[in-house]
């Protein structure tokens, strides 16, 4: 017999605006989760099944402070890798933790097979870093083993007619959503982030945009997928 799919609540209520027409009531947004602890992500009509990975945590780090010295500065995710592997401060038992670059914001720490720390203490040292943003989800399809990182960010495209800045901040503001930035090169189309939310909230709230009017397509802004050697081996090109 097929597998019945169940609903989680993932966040709390939005506040929603009065006086606009045609759009569904606010309530509570969800994802849908199969009875295997899979999350479903939809793409463009397609329900993607996605896992979170325990055997690794995303980093996204703070924008660093300009500065005028001629020194080289050592790479963030260099020093995150020398801060969990050594130094008075460090974890027991992290001295084979790697750290993988994503660009310049974001890194990935993976947890090799037998590593005695877990990914809630090596979650917790990272927050105390000072250097630090936060810590993001790691995801994968249920059919490949690779690493995608979810940010708080969310690619949204406006319908042609909705041309109107005001009609757009109002769906917006609607769902707690801030613009961090239009997208260059073409029209109505927005990177935006949660005010309320983040984490594996940030699936579930695109899934839910895709069914508001006025809204073309919404897709998180998947940071990199990372395709993984065998376990234990590391990184894969």
């Amino acid at each position: 017999m097929k597998n019945i799919i169940s609903t989680i609540l993932l966040t709390s209520c939005f506040c929603g605006i009065t006086g606009i027409s045609n759009f569904p009531k606010v309530t509570p947004v969800a994802a849908q989760v199969s009875p295997g602890g899979e999350l479903q992500y939809n793409f463009y009509g397609r329900s993607i099944p996605l896992r979170v990975r325990q055997d690794s945590v995303a980093v996204s780090f703070k924008a660093a402070a300009s500065t005028r010295s001629l020194g080289a500065t050592e790479a963030s995710y260099l020093k995150l890798q020398r801060d969990l592997r050594g130094g008075t401060r460090s974890i027991s038992g992290n001295n084979n933790l790697e750290v993988q670059p994503l660009g310049l914001h974001y890194a990935l720490v993976h947890l090799p097979a037998g590593n005695s720390s877990s990914p809630a203490a090596v979650t917790q040292r990272v927050k105390q870093l000072p250097y630090v943003a936060g810590t993001l989800p790691v995801l994968s399809r249920s059919d490949r083993d690779e690493a995608i990182v979810l940010p708080n960010e969310i690619v949204v495209t406006f319908e042609p007619e909705l041309g109107d800045t005001e009609a757009v901040q109002a769906i917006l503001n609607r769902y707690n959503l801030e613009i961090i930035k239009p997208l260059r090169f073409t029209k109505n189309r927005y990177l935006v982030r949660s005010q309320a939310e983040s984490g594996i909230a940030i699936l579930a709230i695109a899934n839910r945009l895709n069914n508001v009017p006025g809204i073309s397509s919404a897709t998180p802004n998947f940071v990199q997928s990372v395709t993984y050697n065998s376990p234990g081996r590391g990184f894969g090109n």
